[in-house]
């Protein structure tokens, strides 16, 4: 009688510690991902909400970014899962309910860059994965789903892989779950990480003048947290985040104050500009042609109310801008790289001309290629080339 009353006891106590509720977050060893589980963490620590458990989703939970999960979120779990396996998704979406948890929310989020280790664009592959990801989501019978798209993906001048969203989102609305859907513009922190800002030189795709939409990743993860914290606020709603416009001439002159009247000019890479425009056209269409055609019409405001009321444990108010992220950074103190000054202009002009010439191998034909090889120009190139090595590495010695 004892043993039975000490075992019914027990299974009470741990029915008792069972979660209530579980946020699982897809993506979570990305930009977005990581975004929304940091906030998430820091709701749940600040609160001692005992009745909410995290999972974080990774593809490969060994790898070294999944097992820094458990070390710098305390208690989050881990759990394996594929994008492109639907079966995996579907386990990892069920696993909490067996768990214990009464309520399963789910933070949803996709990219074109599925093929090939990321190093191949895909739009259609995209929109199929998404879909697939959100019949996961029905099968797991999951009760609210935030899924991040992106701005405009339902406008016609849109890139491939903008519109690529859309009907994911529509295949989301259709499926009877409940949803959030977030409409990001570009982030920030991703961009700075193609374009790193030098010492005198702030750079970039487009020209100088055009002005351009932007959101942070953090911004992003508060907003999500947010909405899957408390799904009712935002049920059903498709919400734009933009948090800043500004242009590149803007930026430059802004890090310019930040650093105390440190001279910094915005100029155009155009090599990278150039390369992209011949080996991958997806993305000289997202990069290039569509900021120039007008870019992201995102509505500012809806991030503008939503930042304004953040919780204290967020430890901000208001929208990250630019700026704010740059300062953040430590972009006032740190030390910034050599922007290379001519040995790198020559070495960048190389790079490029390499590339031209590898595009001529491959797509004229072999008699005509034969001819430009003969010519003196050609082996004047080469010269130049040496010549860029050459003061390249007189400038790293000086430094």
């Amino acid at each position: 009688g004892s043993k039975a009353h000490k075992k019914e006891a027990e299974e009470e106590a741990e029915g008792q510690r069972a979660p209530m509720t579980a946020i699982v977050v897809v993506g979570a060893t990305g930009n977005q991902g990581a975004a929304v589980l940091q906030h998430l963490f820091a709701y749940a620590q600040d609160k001692k909400e005992e009745g909410l458990k995290l999972y974080a989703v990774s593809r490969d939970v060994a790898g070294a970014r999944a097992m820094q999960i458990s070390t710098v979120f305390a208690g989050v779990q881990t759990l394996q899962a594929d994008m492109e396996n639907q079966e995996s998704l579907r386990a990892a979406f069920s696993k909490p309910r067996e768990d214990g948890a009464k309520e399963v929310r789910v933070f949803v989020v996709t990219t074109p860059c599925l093929m090939s280790g990321g190093m191949v664009i895909d739009p259609v592959k995209e929109t199929i994965v998404g879909c697939a990801m959100v019949d996961a989501l029905k099968e797991a019978s999951v009760d609210h789903a935030v899924f991040s798209s992106v701005a405009n993906c339902d406008k016609d001048n849109s890139p491939e892989c903008v519109k690529s969203k859309k009907p994911i989102e529509d295949h989301l609305k259709k499926s009877g779950l409940s949803y959030t859907i977030l409409r990001p513009v570009t982030m920030v922190e991703v961009w700075d990480r193609v374009h790193p800002i030098t010492s005198g030189r702030v750079c970039g795709m487009v020209n100088g003048s055009v002005s351009m939409q932007w959101v942070s990743t953090m911004d992003v993860g508060a907003v999500a947290a947010l909405s899957l914290l408390d799904p009712a606020s935002r049920r059903g709603e498709t919400i734009d985040l933009c948090g800043d416009v500004t242009t590149g001439d803007e930026v430059a002159q802004a890090v310019s104050k930040m650093r105390g009247g440190e001279k910094f000019t915005y100029g155009v890479a155009w090599v990278t500009r150039i390369v992209v425009w011949l080996f991958a056209s997806l993305l000289f269409d997202e990069r290039v042609r569509f900021p120039l055609e007008g870019g992201f019409k995102a509505d500012t405001k809806p991030l503008e109310k939503i930042s304004a009321s953040y919780p204290a444990c967020f430890k901000r108010q208001g929208p990250l801008t630019y700026a704010r992220i740059l300062l953040s950074g430590g972009m006032d103190k740190k030390r910034l790289p050599m922007s290379g000054g001519v040995g790198k202009a020559l070495l960048q002009l190389v790079a490029g001309i390499a590339f031209v010439i590898c595009a001529c191998y491959y797509l004229l034909p072999s008699s005509v290629f034969e001819d430009l090889k003969r010519r003196w120009a050609f082996y004047g190139l080469c010269l130049l080339g040496a010549a860029g090595l050459l003061l390249q590495a007189m400038s790293k010695g000086r430094a």
